[in-house]
């Protein structure tokens, strides 16, 4: 590209219903995200995908309630609240 490059944007009717994305520009955004890492393991000589799987790290399983069992209720007597707002066993 030229640095002395111009790109504007004009107003266009959408043609598929933006809520189907679901989320603010998300479509887009992934886009951009994965050519900027795509970009990043060209210039570092790695395979796109390996690369961002090196981004992300290793696995992870997260046991929610083992973590939350001791401040879900910010010390509340789950005993005192109604029955839906008791944690999991």
């Amino acid at each position: 590209m030229s640095p002395n490059m111009r790109i504007e944007n004009g107003e266009a009717k959408a043609h598929a219903r933006i809520g189907w994305f679901r989320s603010v520009s998300n479509v887009s955004h992934a886009f951009a995200i994965q050519s900027f890492a795509a970009e990043l393991a060209a210039a570092a000589g790695k395979d796109h995908k390996d690369y961002i799987l090196d981004l992300i790290g290793p696995a992870r399983i997260v046991d929610v309630p083992a973590q939350v069992k001791d401040f879900w209720d910010y010390g509340e007597n789950p005993a005192d609240l109604p029955h839906r707002h008791r944690p999991a066993a």
